[in-house]
């Protein structure tokens, strides 16, 4: 099975979405996509249907929360929201993340996105205190974590670095990518990631940052966002036809 987590870039404001985005979605086929700085409006039902044609027909929304991202997961297989929040620490929290189950797949998902929190370093370390419990809760089920973590392995135990290791000390398995964000000054960092649980395996990964006539992150025009998209290939859950 292939997961694809991809910051889409909205910004927290409700926007069209072109239909490139899907077609570039489309050309990584995932079984799963997890879509991280997505705002749900008005406009959003053509892309909905865009990702119904391309054989994503089963979408869960994270909760609505004016003037922040959500989080929406599109698959291939039935999907049932589950009953893991996000806790109240700041307003940006909650819609920031999304629980999933995949009836008959065996798999749970939680996609979600560390608002960045740069000038509010405590909350950025609650919010991963939060990822902390949940990973060690649900370690012994067949699950992934994937999204924009906002945080690469070599940043200082202040920005939250030291955290990959007490997930890898758990068992969890963090898929192996090049950087998926470049700042202002062009300096490349690994802020999408996708943990598994120890029950899977991954099979392979990838950080795409431009594939055919699809440049998934850059600068201009022709960028379809600000983040490259990362798929993970895994397996020991058993596979589905779509429906």
């Amino acid at each position: 099975m292939r997961l694809l987590t991809w910051s889409i870039n909205n910004r927290a404001r409700p926007k069209r979405i072109p239909p490139e985005l899907t077609q570039a979605i489309h050309r990584l086929k995932p079984d799963v996509a997890v879509l991280t700085e997505y705002v749900h409006g008005p406009s959003e039902d053509r892309f909905l249907c865009d990702l119904k044609n391309i054989g994503l027909s089963h979408t869960c929304v994270s909760s609505n929360s004016p003037g922040q991202n959500q989080v929406l997961i599109a698959a291939g297989h039935r999907l049932e929201e589950g009953d893991i929040r996000a806790p109240a620490i700041h307003e940006s929290a909650p819609s920031n993340a999304l629980h999933v189950c995949l009836p008959g797949v065996d798999l749970e998902i939680l996609g979600l996105r560390v608002p960045d929190f740069s000038r509010e370093p405590p909350l950025r370390r609650r919010f991963w205190d939060w990822i902390l419990k949940t990973a060690c809760a649900v370690q012994e089920r067949p699950f992934v974590i994937l999204g924009d973590f906002n945080t690469d392995p070599s940043y200082p135990p202040a920005r939250c670095g030291d955290r990959f290791d007490i997930l890898a000390a758990m068992g969890w398995r963090h898929a192996p990518s090049g950087p998926t964000f470049w700042t202002p000054r062009g300096h490349a960092v690994r802020i999408d990631h996708a943990f598994v649980s120890k029950d899977l395996t991954i099979g392979g990964s990838l950080a795409v940052r431009s594939d055919g006539p699809f440049v998934f992150a850059g600068k201009g025009g022709g960028a379809l966002s600000d983040h490259a998209a990362l798929w993970v290939d895994i397996t020991g859950c058993p596979a589905l036809p779509k429906l």
